[in-house]
């Protein structure tokens, strides 16, 4: 039934589509012949003529556009709904695809299309279906294709049409019969066109502490603002005896450095020995949610200010804003929030919002690429704002905050939400539409549940290209192990243990300095050693893991590389600039910059720590990604309402 209902809302939006792309055919004068006249054959000739030779009769000219750019918009292909048409006008054109085709339709019947569009492959094809120029071995004397040469044929066009292609055809066209490029430009917009999947504003669920608002997204600043103190309001320091609260000073301080967009992103242990400068980072008990997590777990941070600087920052998606680049250092935090909810809430753009002074071409291209968290927040932007007042004011938590505001009792929460509420993600929606029926079913069958889980699993809900670039990425560093193990075996080493394989790997990524000394390291004076010891409950996955010189490892012996450090055997500084000048590699084990990244401030964790590794007896395969929430839902059974809270 989910799946009908997609499908129905699809064939609406395409007779949509179609309807406006027709009645924009009739005010320009191209006129679309009757349908009963028009022929496939008919209309790829017409799409090919309009973009080889110019047509001098008027009357002709506007016959073949309507047939062309009808059968265009009606045979476009599957088309992102993510990607705005200003996007795909500044990809490459042809396509990488188009052009193996065209080189492959050159060598299979030795004709040289150009420019090379899809309409002229499809007159191609149209004409020689049946036939082949230079029949291969198989084919009978009277024309008649074999199974096996159809199948070549049919195969011509291996690679998926693509929209740019669409969108340079149509240039195309415009430009051989000297139409405007405006007018070109609506057409294309028309042909183009796509509705992104979203839920109303309405459908996204209330606030609990004020049900005359929505919630609000999380991309926010107001959010991200609010998860930081969240955070740090639930933070405790070891005092010798029972852990007490910070002082609102010391949460000012971690709450500055956390939202700090342009400085480093910190991690709990940086905030316990940089910004509250702890002699020993266990000191500091962090929330209970991060605690599987351990100490080395970057902090909350503001992801969207951090998104956007960086945005800005990237030469060649920055230099396409200009204005916004030049802007965002001036705007004080009222305007960069204001900016930042006009852009993720189009319902909450006012007149003079910061949004409308940026050019339109900028907001189109920000709109596409700008990459935002996704995602509803529990309670609505002015609330958001009153909590957060709250906390700077003096609040100890966020209980404490909603007891002052709203006057709810100590240890309110807000209510789970109902099976039956949208989240504001039409996937996860779609899903939890199942779910419900399952449920309904489940209740009929057996009875309202007292409890249930509602389990979501990272893993299980991969798309199959998802899960085939997980395996590539398996295969590519078991291929990066065995080149190291040859290397080993090739210098006298006949069976490289796992320990050697890891040791010359980080030998050649940090490019042989002892990552203690400096000092240049050879394969016979490397050895690996555990930053923080086992006996101290150091792990032996990478992330406690150095190529270091036999000097520094013998005189390290068994104490955290902090502690040995500290004592001026060695420069802690001197380390951690090793560790953040490291680069993508090709052939690494990391392959990419978030996972590199990852493994830096996990390696600076363990390089800072004094004393014992908190992390003790959990290793990364022990992390669960399973997100795991509770939900109530309503079962009705006749006209009585049954069930309980999931």
């Amino acid at each position: 039934m989910a799946e009908r209902g997609v499908l129905r809302r699809m064939r609406r939006r395409r007779a949509q589509r179609l309807a406006r792309t027709d009645q924009l055919l009739r005010e320009l004068g191209w006129h679309r012949p009757d349908k009963t006249r028009e022929r496939t054959l008919e209309a790829w000739q017409a799409r090919r003529r309009l973009v080889e030779e110019y047509v001098a009769d008027p009357t002709e000219r506007r016959r073949l556009l309507g047939i062309a750019l009808s059968h265009i918009a009606r045979h476009r292909g599957w088309r992102n709904p993510w990607v705005s048409v200003a996007t795909l006008l500044q990809w490459e054109v042809p396509s990488a695809s188009l052009r193996d085709d065209l080189e492959r339709i050159r060598r299979e019947f030795g004709v040289e299309l150009r420019p090379g569009t899809v309409g002229q492959i499809g007159v191609l094809l149209e004409t020689h279906r049946g036939t082949r120029v230079n029949p291969p071995v198989g084919t009978s004397r009277g024309g008649a294709r074999s199974s096996a040469a159809r199948t070549e044929a049919d195969s011509l066009l291996r690679g998926r049409i693509r929209q740019e292609d669409i969108a340079w055809e149509i240039r195309c066209i415009g430009e051989t019969q000297r139409v405007d490029p405006p007018i070109i430009d609506r057409v294309i917009e028309s042909v183009l066109a796509q509705v992104r999947p979203s839920v109303p504003v309405d459908r996204s669920g209330k606030d609990p502490l004020d049900a005359t608002q929505p919630r609000a997204p999380i991309a926010i600043l107001e959010f991200q603002e609010f998860r930081v103190r969240a955070a740090v309001g639930n933070l405790r320091i070891r005092d010798g005896g029972q852990p007490r609260r910070l002082t609102t000073e010391e949460r000012e301080r971690v709450c500055d450095a956390l939202l700090d967009a342009r400085g480093e992103r910190l991690s709990w242990s940086d905030a316990a020995l940089l910004v509250l400068n702890l002699e020993r980072e266990t000191r500091l008990v962090i929330p209970e949610e991060d605690q599987a997590r351990g100490l080395s777990f970057p902090a909350p941070w503001d992801q969207t200010s951090v998104t956007i600087e960086e945005f800005l920052a990237d030469k060649k998606k920055g230099g396409l804003t200009p204005t916004l680049r030049a802007q965002w250092p001036a705007w004080d935090w009222e305007r960069r929030a204001d900016f930042v909810t006009s852009l993720v809430e189009p319902a909450a753009l006012s007149e003079d919002s910061v949004l409308l002074s940026l050019p339109e071409d900028e907001v189109t291209f920000l709109v596409d690429q700008l990459k935002l968290p996704r995602g509803r927040a529990a309670y609505s932007r002015e609330t958001l704002r009153r909590l957060n007042e709250a906390l700077r004011s003096g609040a100890l938590d966020v209980s404490d905050a909603v007891q002052r505001v709203f006057g709810k009792e100590p240890g309110w929460k807000p209510p789970l939400p109902l099976l039956e509420e949208p989240t504001g993600h039409p996937t996860v929606d779609r899903n939890l539409a199942e779910l419900r029926k399952f449920y309904r079913s489940a209740c009929l069958r057996w009875g309202p549940p007292q409890r249930a889980v509602v389990e979501l699993t990272r893993s299980g809900e991969l798309s199959p290209r998802q899960n085939k670039d997980r395996e590539r990425e398996r295969e590519r560093r078991r291929r990066a192990n065995d080149g190291v193990r040859e290397v080993l075996r090739a210098s006298g080493i006949q069976n490289p243990s796992e320990q050697d394989v890891r040791r010359v790997a980080l030998m050649k990524f940090y490019d042989y300095p002892c990552l203690y000394c400096g000092n240049r390291l050879t394969w016979e004076t490397c050895e690996l050693d555990h930053i923080v010891p086992r006996s101290d409950g150091g792990l032996s996955g990478y992330g406690n893991l150095a190529a270091v010189c036999v000097t520094c490892n013998r005189a390290k012996g068994r104490q955290p590389f902090g502690r040995w450090a500290k004592g001026g055997d060695a420069s802690l500084e001197g380390a951690i600039a090793r560790v953040r000048a490291l680069k993508l590699q090709r052939g690494a084990r990391w392959s990419n910059w978030s996972e590199l990244n990852r493994y830096k401030r996990e390696i600076i964790a363990r390089l800072r720590r004094q004393d014992e590794d908190p992390e003790e007896g959990r290793g990364s395969r022990g992390r669960s990604s399973d997100h795991r929430y509770l939900v109530r839902s309503r079962c009705l059974t006749g006209s009585a309402e049954c069930g309980t809270g999931i």
